[in-house]
């Protein structure tokens, strides 16, 4: 009977075991030119301390090839839908911290920053250790831009379209004429051709033009239009 009795006593409560994280490096990833926020991009830590490379030979051995297609580890995250991400529990030291946007081609550059993570200041508040952690990283986007002008009135041109033949990208210009075209597909080898049109204006194309490395803005100077009256005959 003992052993009947024994068997509906209340047990132990369960003891539960809370684990705690130290953000150690935080930011956002935004277009360098348009300062927007980028998702998806991968953060990776290239350059680190011993201590935290040991760690990582570790955890790999123990993952397996699972470990190389992993997005989420120690060393890498990707970044959220408002282009922020973090780096948990890293050991004191100095990092190199890469950015850079896959499945995009080559619309985009990568960025490197370093960052040093100290010791824990119990000086400082919250806010203040939270700001000392922060790291921003603007991605460069490969970039055409220009200006349409209109050399007889000395003055820019603008609402005029700006596009890439064959290829859809477009923009328009501002005010003053200025116009940026991008994100496009870098080339080294591929010539491109821009077209450009404004009311009142004839037709005019650019040609040749060569962006050639990620990230690269290329400057195209004035592209001068001519009123669509000029040239016609009585």
């Amino acid at each position: 009977m003992a052993d009947d009795k024994d068997k509906h006593e209340p047990q132990a409560a369960p003891r539960w075991i809370t684990a705690r994280h130290r953000v150690s490096i935080w930011g956002k990833v935004f277009d360098g030119v348009t300062q927007k926020p980028v998702a998806g991009a991968d953060v990776t830590l290239t350059r680190m301390p011993a201590a935290l490379e040991s760690t990582l030979g570790r955890m790999a051995q123990y993952a397996g090839s699972e470990w190389d297609t992993r997005t989420q580890r120690p060393d890498r995250t990707r970044s959220r839908a408002d282009g922020l991400y973090y780096f948990l529990d890293l050991p004191d030291g100095d990092y190199e911290i890469c950015a850079l946007l896959p499945n995009c081609g080559r619309r985009y550059g990568e960025v490197r920053q370093k960052k040093k993570v100290p010791r824990g200041d119990l000086n400082k508040s919250g806010q203040e250790a939270l700001k000392g952690m922060w790291l921003g990283l603007a991605l460069p986007p490969t970039l055409i831009r220009g200006r349409i002008y209109d050399a007889a009135k000395q003055a820019g041109v603008k609402m005029a379209e700006v596009r890439l033949k064959r290829s859809g990208e477009r923009a328009f210009s501002g005010a003053k004429g200025d116009f940026t075209l991008g994100p496009i597909e870098a080339s080294e080898k591929a010539e491109r051709t821009l077209e450009c049109f404004a009311q009142g204006y004839a037709p005019k194309e650019k040609s040749r033009i060569v962006v050639a490395k990620a990230g690269q803005l290329q400057e195209l100077g004035d592209i001068n239009l001519e009123s669509a009256r000029r040239g016609r005959q009585p």
